[in-house]
């Protein structure tokens, strides 16, 4: 199985290569990865001991940033590499000031797992989520370096617990400690012959509530919406998720704030279209002079902080791949509506019978998931469940680094 795994892996490379001939993502993720062990060699002294943590993109970022931060508070004497998978992530935070250096990954091969392990040398390795690579685990445990899965999410019917998965769950049982995010998962994971996870909690919960605290000055895009208006804030809208929502805000001429997943200028500029010409763009929201009933996203790291002007809230990717952060606007109080891909995530299942989110599947249980979340006496319910949920689920990093301070995974210096 290792064999086809080395062959999967080999085809996807290629497959990048060929992919890059026509499309710009998959460019900036070739281009990102030449002369990277060359630039790693430079970034990587080894006077002081390094963490390594890996996500794939911005949403695992947003999902570890807490404990890196956690850990660059309690070790400021050790190196933080940071690395991802994927552009979309290494782009927006290539320059995160709590990182001392910020890479891409090479492909999982036998040869750059033991290159990578051999110049790092990390003191700690920690993967966030579902980042699982056969060879750099292999390569980690062999090194013995301690190394940690956060925030895990790891369930029924995914390939590890399959019988052709069997390698890949020798490498998670090698693991010094999976974190999960509940204790079904947890008791999951332990009859699957896994007995080195337990409960944590989910990272983001410490995140969001991080982000709701830290308020952003965006008085201008309230002042172009109407002072006191009832705004949607819609964030990571796919196409799909806009097919509905478009013509209801039209139809209802509701203010709303839209942030679709994908910002490019294309994306951007053909969402103009169709909404009309009372949009705004955020960039120039406090040059603007004029009204608008629609404020486009078209930055980065804000949509976080825009859920506080909103009413309501509608998350993106419930049509395809599944939904995207839906704690964000919790943290904020808004009740939250998404799409019918929401099955992989227990926080959309939690949220639904706490009576604070809806999953809707078309334009009429939109209209009627909108017209619940409107009456008067729902904001109040809605801020207080949303409250109690957050301050039950807090408190994973503080757990995960009890966990490396305890069992004192930083107090050998170098791993050799």
């Amino acid at each position: 199985m290792v064999a086809l795994y080395n062959l999967a892996i080999a085809c996807y490379g290629l497959a990048i290569r060929a992919a890059s001939l026509f499309n710009a993502k998959a460019r900036a993720w070739l281009h990102g990865r030449r002369k990277l062990f060359r630039h790693l060699e430079q970034a990587v002294d080894h006077q002081r001991p390094w963490i390594w943590i890996h996500v794939a993109s911005l949403g695992e970022f947003e999902q570890g940033r807490p404990v890196i931060e956690r850990l660059r508070s309690a070790y400021p004497d050790h190196g933080i590499l940071l690395s991802f998978f994927s552009p979309s992530g290494y782009t927006v935070r290539k320059d995160y000031p709590h990182a001392d250096h910020v890479t891409y990954l090479p492909l999982d091969t036998h040869a750059n797992a033991r290159r990578w392990v051999r110049k790092v040398r990390p003191a700690l390795a920690i993967f966030v989520k579902y980042e699982i690579w056969y060879h750099y685990l292999r390569a980690l445990d062999r090194a013995r370096v301690p190394t940690l899965l956060i925030s895990a999410q790891l369930r029924a019917g995914q390939f590890y617990f399959a019988w052709y998965g069997r390698f890949m769950r020798r490498r998670l049982a090698g693991l010094t400690r999976i974190f999960t995010t509940g204790t079904e998962q947890t008791q999951f994971l332990n009859e699957a012959g896994l007995r080195n996870a337990e409960t944590a909690g989910d990272t983001r919960i410490d995140r969001v509530i991080t982000i709701a605290r830290d308020t952003r000055d965006f008085s201008t895009v309230g002042q172009a919406l109407g002072p006191g208006a009832e705004i949607l804030v819609a964030g990571s809208t796919w196409p799909a998720d806009e097919q509905i929502l478009i013509p209801w805000i039209r139809e209802t001429a509701t203010k709303a704030i839209i942030a679709p997943h994908e910002n490019s200028e294309e994306r951007i500029q053909a969402l103009t279209r169709q909404l009309g010409p009372a949009v705004l763009r955020l960039s120039a929201s406090r040059d603007a002079q004029r009204p608008a009933d629609i404020v486009i996203v078209d930055t980065m790291g804000d949509l976080a902080h825009l859920y506080a002007l909103g009413a309501i809230a509608y998350v993106g990717g419930g049509f395809g791949p599944g939904i995207h952060n839906i704690l964000e606007p919790l943290a904020h109080g808004l009740p939250v509506i998404f799409g019918p891909n929401y099955d992989r995530f227990a926080e959309a299942h939690d949220l639904i019978s706490l009576g604070v989110a809806r999953s809707v599947q078309d334009p009429d249980t939109l209209r009627q998931a909108i017209a619940h979340f409107r009456e008067a006496e729902t904001p109040a319910f809605v801020a207080t469940r949303a409250q109690t949920y957050l301050a039950r689920h807090q408190g994973a990093t503080e757990r995960i680094y009890a966990y490396i301070r305890d069992e004192q995974l930083l107090d050998h210096g170098l791993a050799k």
